[in-house]
């Protein structure tokens, strides 16, 4: 019989692939204009999260980066053409960022250390979509980015042990998404 965290965390898996095809659909018609520095760190970071995630034993929770994995990395290469933006100082920094998650975790052999720096990484990566989400919600898809929260949230309920080093990602998560579809479904000129 299969554990309900088991099931919880696929779950959350598949739904962060689901989020994407709206999303994708949306670039294509060229409604999104993803932005590209973003979606090429995320790509890498989550990559990086992923692996040191898996490595510290994020169990059934893990699920969910891996589908961010195909997600985040169609939506880089879908921004080649669909996107905005370049490489500012903040995302030059990101990368520098995440080449130091992977020497610190070379070097210490802690991937508590990698996670913790390339959630750092994620951070700086995502502030030019948090930026555009505030002052362009109508260039993100709506649905794609609530079916992605509503992963995260599913995502919460496949965390086999509440410490720091299981659960910091996916709140991490959760916070990160949840901000970026507040921005996305209220727009600021409501937030006044």
């Amino acid at each position: 019989m299969l554990d309900l965290k088991v099931i919880t965390g696929v779950i959350a898996g598949i739904l962060s692939v689901v989020a994407f095809v709206p999303y994708t659909y949306s670039i294509i018609k060229g409604e999104t204009k993803p932005a590209r520095a973003t979606w090429f760190i995320w790509t890498a970071v989550t990559i990086i999260l992923f692996l040191s995630y898996e490595h510290v034993g994020g169990g059934a929770a893990v699920w969910l980066s891996l589908g961010y994995i195909i997600g985040v990395g169609a939506t880089a290469l879908l921004s080649i053409k669909y996107g905005t933006g370049g490489w500012s100082m903040l995302d030059r920094i990101s990368i520098i960022i995440s080449a130091l998650a992977i020497l610190g975790w070379w070097v210490t052999g802690s991937a508590l250390v990698a996670l913790l720096m390339t959630m750092c990484a994620d951070v700086f990566g995502g502030i030019p979509t948090i930026e555009h989400s505030y002052h362009h919600p109508e260039e993100e898809n709506k649905l794609g980015w609530i079916i992605g929260f509503s992963a995260n949230v599913i995502n919460l309920f496949a965390i086999e042990k509440w410490d720091f080093s299981h659960a910091a990602y996916p709140i991490y998560l959760f916070l990160m998404v949840g901000l970026i579809t507040f921005l996305v479904i209220v727009p600021r000129h409501k937030m006044k």
